[in-house]
């Protein structure tokens, strides 16, 4: 898989043409493990498999750009839904290419587990 870099990917979070074909590829299995995780029969769902797939990629392009700091659990000061708690001190409160936040459904142990660029932080839950 082959999407063109997000402006934001230079300087220290630069990448080499196969160093980006090597996450990429990480981010396509992910996807693809994550699809197939999900039984569409009798659930409700009128995506197939490969439409779900093109739906978390696009929303984690839509998220994240793809951005190589963001998947590397690196956010920059505007980035990753960040929450200022006051004057000089914040957080991110969302993990992921797919910005997903700690709640109920996802809980702190698995939002953590998700902070990462490898291939088992890459999947999607």
């Amino acid at each position: 898989m082959w999407l063109r870099p997000s402006y934001l990917d230079r300087g220290e979070w630069a990448e080499t043409r196969d160093e980006r074909q090597a996450r990429m590829e990480i981010v396509a299995t992910a996807i693809d493990r994550a699809v197939d995780q999900v039984p569409l029969r009798g659930a409700g769902w009128r995506l197939t498999k490969p439409q779900l797939g093109f739906l978390l990629l696009g929303q984690a392009f839509n998220e994240s750009a793809l951005q190589h700091a963001v998947h590397a659990g690196q956010c920059g000061p505007h980035q990753c839904d960040v929450r200022f708690v006051r004057v000089g001190v914040s957080y991110h409160a969302a993990h992921s290419l797919w910005q997903i936040h700690e709640s109920e459904r996802v809980p702190h142990e698995t939002w953590e587990a998700i902070h990462d660029e490898t291939q088992e932080a890459t999947l999607p839950r």
